[in-house]
């Protein structure tokens, strides 16, 4: 069973990227982040898999794309933690509940491509983990295809290391490494997106993500 699923924090006051606040409001952050959410899911309904799960930490985010009215995704609540604790929580449940070939992706990078969701369950299909690189030294995709709690241990969440820590606890053999993308956390990766999009208005080679295009036209910075 191929299972994909979008971690998430629900978007509230207070609690979405606080990085992005020297140049947003905290209602226009929230607005940005629901956009973001709203784009990735709707990237994942497309996406032909057994299985969407939107894995989410705080209150149940009902008012994303409508969520309780589209039987492809399930909802999961995130246990307590660091990202590590919540991550090897959930791949042991998902596990348990029989995935073949999990993936997660974290909900900071709206402009994803779909092409590297479908190279990293092609790469499950003949290595045991795959990881998708951030340019701030995280990753913003992971993919097992058993459990593998070591992966989350020791990890210095939050910093520039994560995906170096994290590629020394498999075998290098046994790790598909996608191309690198970026999040967006700060007012310059925010402007970088922003370039980013107009250039997909251009010469669109993946769906252009309209929610946060939207916003993005209506904010100053």
């Amino acid at each position: 069973m191929d299972v994909l699923a979008l971690f998430l924090k629900t978007p509230q006051s207070g609690n979405a990227k606080r990085r992005l606040r020297s140049v947003l409001s905290e209602g226009e952050v929230v607005r940005l982040c629901e956009a973001f959410a709203g784009d990735l899911l709707e990237k994942l309904l497309a996406f032909p898999c057994h299985q969407k799960i939107v894995a989410y930490a705080g209150p149940v985010p009902q008012g994303l794309l409508d969520l309780q009215n589209l039987p492809p995704f399930s909802l999961y609540a995130q246990a307590a933690g660091d990202l590590g604790e919540r991550l090897e929580d959930y791949f042991r449940w998902n596990f348990l509940q029989g995935a073949t070939k999990s993936i997660v992706i974290g909900s900071d990078s709206p402009t994803l491509p779909s092409r590297y969701l479908e190279e990293a369950f092609h790469l499950l299909d003949r290595k045991e983990v795959v990881l998708g690189p951030s340019e701030d030294g995280g990753y913003y995709l992971i993919g097992l295809r058993c459990f593998l709690p070591l992966l989350f241990h020791g990890i210095p969440w939050g910093t520039e290391r994560v995906f170096e820590e994290t590629m020394k606890r498999v075998d290098p053999s046994e790790v598909g490494v996608l191309e690198r993308w970026y999040d967006v956390d700060t007012p310059s990766d925010l402007k970088r997106l922003r370039d980013h999009l107009n250039q997909m208005a251009k010469d669109p080679a993946d769906s252009i993500p309209s929610r946060t295009q939207r916003v993005l036209s209506e904010l100053t910075f």
